[in-house]
């Protein structure tokens, strides 16, 4: 398994829209774990709580990619996740 020292070398693909004051767009898990430390303190549930500890313990590319799919899960459960059904291909 390829290991990164910075979390922020690894990207989130396809990168996730968040409806969050004029919108958010979230490009690395660097960027994912700023925004979800804002959130846990914010909502102080386990939900929160548990995608930022997934995020935080980062280490591999196999570890980005399954903390950007609970947060995008998680976004999408929360009807916070801007879907991209209307941009051309």
């Amino acid at each position: 398994m390829e290991e990164i020292s910075d979390m922020s070398d690894f990207p989130i693909e396809p990168e996730l829209h968040v409806r969050a004051g004029r919108g958010l767009t979230l490009r690395t898990i660097d960027e994912a774990t700023e925004f979800a430390r804002k959130i846990a303190a914010d909502r102080n549930n386990r939900e929160w709580d548990g995608v930022l500890y997934r995020l935080e313990a980062v280490r591999t590319r196999e570890d980005a990619r399954e903390a950007a799919d609970a947060l995008r899960a998680l976004l999408e459960a929360e009807d916070l996740l801007v879907l991209q059904t209307d941009q051309p291909r």
